[in-house]
C-alpha cells in the first residue's frame, strides 16, 4: 500500500486532508529541495520566447541537478553573459548573509530568491523576497546544517552554494 507521503493523490474524500507539514515534506522530497537546498517554483520569460520555459506544473517534477540545470539554461535563454552576471551577485549575497547577525539568528523557511534580467541589456539582479516566512531561531544558525525538528536550520546557504555551482556549470556548458 502507498503511504500518504509517497503518493498524495488520489485521496478518499472521506478522509481529512493531510497536515500541511506532511504536504511540504512530500513536496520537498519530490523536488530538488532535499538534494540541492532549493526548489525552482516559477520561471517566466516575457516576449517572443515566453513559452520556452517549463510551467509551474512541470517545475514540480524537477528533482535532479541536471533537470535544474536545464531549467536555468532555458530561463537565461542559453546566454552565458547572464549567468556570468548572476554568479558574483550570488557570491556577494552569500557573503553578506554570512556576516549578518539578523540572518544568522533567523530561519528563512518559505522565503525566496527572485532572479531578474533584462532581455535587452542582459543586466541581472537577485533579490531575497517573501520575508514574511522569516522567524527568530532558537539560537545561532549555520544555514548549512540539516533541518531537524526544533533546530531552526533551513539550509539557506547550502541552497545559495548550490545555485552558484549550478550557474557556473551552466556557464561552462555554454562556453564549452
Amino acid at each position: 500500500p502507498l503511504s500518504p507521503l509517497s503518493h498524495p493523490l488520489p485521496r478518499p474524500s472521506s478522509l481529512p486532508p493531510p497536515p500541511y507539514c506532511r504536504y511540504l515534506k512530500f513536496r520537498d522530497e519530490k523536488s530538488t529541495t532535499n538534494t540541492l537546498g532549493f526548489r525552482i517554483d516559477a520561471v517566466s520569460i516575457e516576449g517572443p520566447n515566453e513559452g520556452a520555459v517549463p510551467d509551474m506544473k512541470e517545475l514540480r517534477t524537477v528533482s535532479t541537478a541536471e533537470q535544474a540545470q536545464e531549467v536555468m539554461l532555458q530561463y537565461v535563454q542559453r546566454r552565458p553573459e547572464v549567468l556570468a552576471s548572476l554568479v558574483p551577485q550570488l557570491r556577494e549575497m552569500r557573503g553578506e548573509m554570512e556576516k549578518c547577525a539578523v540572518f544568522m539568528s533567523h530561519s528563512f523557511i518559505r522565503t525566496s530568491l527572485l532572479f531578474k534580467y533584462s532581455n535587452g541589456t542582459n543586466e541581472t539582479s537577485v533579490h531575497m523576497i517573501d520575508l514574511k516566512g522569516a522567524a527568530p531561531a532558537p539560537g545561532t544558525l549555520t544555514h548549512r546544517a540539516a533541518y531537524a525538528t526544533g533546530n531552526g536550520e533551513d539550509g539557506y546557504l547550502t541552497g545559495v552554494d548550490n545555485l552558484i555551482s549550478l550557474c557556473e556549470r551552466c556557464e561552462a556548458t555554454l562556453r564549452g
